[in-house]
């Protein structure tokens, strides 16, 4: 493994753990669809503030509902980002070593050893 192989997969494998320290929410309520509340760390889940409007004979209604936590990770945006990294981490890997391969191959790209006068 050259040089190059070990940076992308070092890289790859940081943005994996940062996606997994700070993944996409939602809030998921008892006979609601699934709510996505943005990303947020574990430790801190996203909160929105929501409030409902009603318009009753007239009458114009604005109740304040207060701050809602995302209250589930959503599994299924979060491993198909993990997929795709990985998926553009095996690519540039594989660049890298037929990089390797190439210049080992074609002696023109390959470093001389400097000639004595």
């Amino acid at each position: 493994m050259n040089h190059a192989q070990k940076t992308i997969l070092l890289t790859g494998a940081l943005v994996i753990a940062l996606m997994g320290v700070c993944p996409p929410w939602m809030r998921v309520e008892p006979g609601e669809p699934a709510r996505a509340m943005g990303y947020g760390l574990l430790w801190q889940p996203p909160q929105e503030n929501f409030s409902k409007r009603a318009n009753l004979f007239g009458l114009e209604l604005q109740l304040e509902m207060g701050p809602m936590k995302a209250n589930s990770i959503d599994w299924s945006r979060l491993l198909t980002q993990w997929v795709v990294i990985g998926a553009v981490t095996a690519t540039g890997f594989a660049i890298a070593r037929s990089q390797r391969v190439r210049v080992a191959k074609d002696p023109d790209l390959t470093p001389r050893q400097p000639t004595r006068v």
